[in-house]
Parts: C-alpha cells; sequence; structure tokens
C-alpha cells in the first residue's frame, strides 16, 4: 500500500515494469500516478504491466485540473483487473470522494512514432474521475495499437458538460488504431453524448447509457443495471437483455479468461459486456 505524493512508478526507454496487487492513493491532485513513455525518437520501447490494483485519486469534482491515474507515451502496456478512481456507488454519490483527472491517458506523437507498440486495456472498473475514463486527445501515431475490452466505464466526467467516457483520438490522414469492445459506458452526456471524435475509434459489442446521442456501428443504446461494487447485477432483466452473455467472441478475437473478480469467463451461455 502506498500514500504518493506524485508518480509512484515510471518507466521510459527500454523499461520493464509490473505492479501487482498495489493499493495506492495519490495524495496530490496535480501529479499522475503511473507513467511509462517511449524514448525521444521512439526506437526504445518500455514495458508496462498494472495488474489486480486499487489506484485512487486525490481530485474532487470541487477542485479541477489534476493528472491521469496512468500515462502512457506508446508503451507495450497491459492494464487489466483494476479499480482506477471510486470502486462504489456509494462513492459516486459522494462529492468528495478523491479521484483522478483522467482514468487512463494515452498519447503517441508523431516525433517518437519509430517503431510499433500494442497497448491492452481490460477488466478493469473505471469510475468517478472528473473528466474522461479513457483520453486519446494527444494519440497521434498510428504504429501504437490499442485494444480496450470487456471494461465498466462509468461515473467519470463529473463535471458540467465534460467528456465522460472517451475523448477520441484527433482526426488525421492516418489514423491512430483504436478499437473498443464488450464494454459498458455510462457516465457524463456532455453536450448528448459521453463521447468526443468517437467516429474514430472501432467499436464492438459496446452497451452505453440509452440517452445518449451516439451512433456508430458496434454501439448498442440501453440502460444496464450495477450493484453497490458496480458489477452487472445477475439478477437483472435489464442486464440479461442487453449485457449478460452478449458478447460472443469472433474467429480473431482473445477474450480474457477470467473477469475482475476472478470468475472464470465464460460463465453460462457467453460472455459478460463489461468488467
Amino acid at each position: 500500500k502506498i500514500l504518493s505524493q506524485g508518480t509512484s512508478f515510471r518507466t521510459k526507454d527500454l523499461g520493464d515494469v509490473t505492479i501487482d496487487d498495489f493499493e495506492i492513493m495519490l495524495n496530490l491532485p496535480t501529479q499522475s500516478l503511473l507513467f511509462c513513455s517511449a524514448d525521444a525518437d521512439g526506437a526504445l520501447v518500455p514495458g508496462y504491466t498494472v495488474r489486480n490494483s486499487l489506484l485512487q485519486g486525490g481530485i474532487s469534482p470541487k477542485n479541477l485540473g489534476g493528472g491521469a491515474a496512468i500515462v502512457a507515451d506508446r508503451c507495450n502496456l497491459r492494464v487489466y483487473n483494476n479499480v482506477i478512481g471510486i470502486g462504489t456507488q456509494a462513492g459516486l454519490q459522494d462529492i468528495n470522494a478523491g479521484a483522478f483527472n483522467v482514468g487512463i491517458a494515452l498519447a503517441g506523437y508523431d516525433y517518437a512514432c519509430g517503431k510499433d507498440a500494442t497497448a491492452e486495456i481490460y477488466n478493469n472498473l473505471i469510475a468517478g474521475n472528473v473528466w474522461a475514463g479513457l483520453d486519446m486527445t494527444a494519440l497521434q501515431c498510428p504504429r501504437w495499437r490499442i485494444r480496450a475490452s470487456f471494461n465498466t466505464i462509468v461515473g467519470n466526467g463529473r463535471v458540467t458538460s465534460s467528456v465522460g467516457g472517451v475523448d477520441g483520438p484527433p482526426r488525421r490522414p492516418t489514423p491512430a488504431d483504436v478499437a473498443i469492445g464488450q464494454s459498458l459506458f455510462a457516465n457524463s452526456l456532455g453536450n448528448g453524448t459521453q463521447f468526443q471524435n468517437a467516429d474514430q475509434v472501432t467499436w464492438r459489442d459496446v452497451v452505453v447509457s440509452a440517452s445518449d446521442s451516439v451512433s456508430l456501428p458496434g454501439i448498442t443504446k440501453a440502460d444496464f443495471e450495477l450493484d453497490a461494487n458496480l458489477s452487472l447485477k445477475s439478477s437483472s432483466t435489464m442486464n440479461s437483455s442487453c449485457c449478460i452473455d452478449k458478447a460472443m467472441p469472433g474467429s480473431s478475437d482473445k477474450f480474457p479468461t477470467f473477469d475482475r473478480s476472478g470468475n472464470v469467463r465464460p460463465r453460462g451461455g457467453g460472455y459478460d459486456i463489461g468488467a
């Protein structure tokens, strides 16, 4: 368990870090907690794994600004089975509950785009952060392949008109390679949607709030019910309709064999959407 005054684990170049089964609380709201980056020209790409951990921030919606739980500027990144931000319904209702400005911030600049890299982000609960769950506004490198699946991204965007779900990559002649699948989104709707530049992302088997104005292939609009720990309620007929057993793998898909709680996937007739 770490009470951190700034970035707790930082790696770059050919560094290789695995963070497993930690509880880390960031005490200074202006800082980011975890950080990895390629070298200046992108030829050296670090490895960075964050798993089975609880990452808590020190910022409430009353205090705007601040950093992300994880900042990744072109790494071979694996982030899975974590709680990033707030882990309970009660915490989402607490205006003073500490979280981050952003859950995960992914960057990749043209000048550091010298080598292929992959990010895998799955089985995470990203909740209660002030701005977006996933921020990709600085993602410019098409050689960084981003895959996010089976995440539950809810309760983010806790300030007026913010992008709560995904702030997608910028529009470019050669766009970033981003795919998001099998995930749940219920965040601030901002100006009618919890996404920005959503059409720069490939979506599959994603469920978003019924009131969201987004309309893209691979996205279904439906409300769902979560329990006190922000997992799908198994007894909910609403969830049976939209989310339970509803993610079916394609021929090239590699689905996780466990969920965030350690239960074997799939259970029942298929894979449940979300973490």
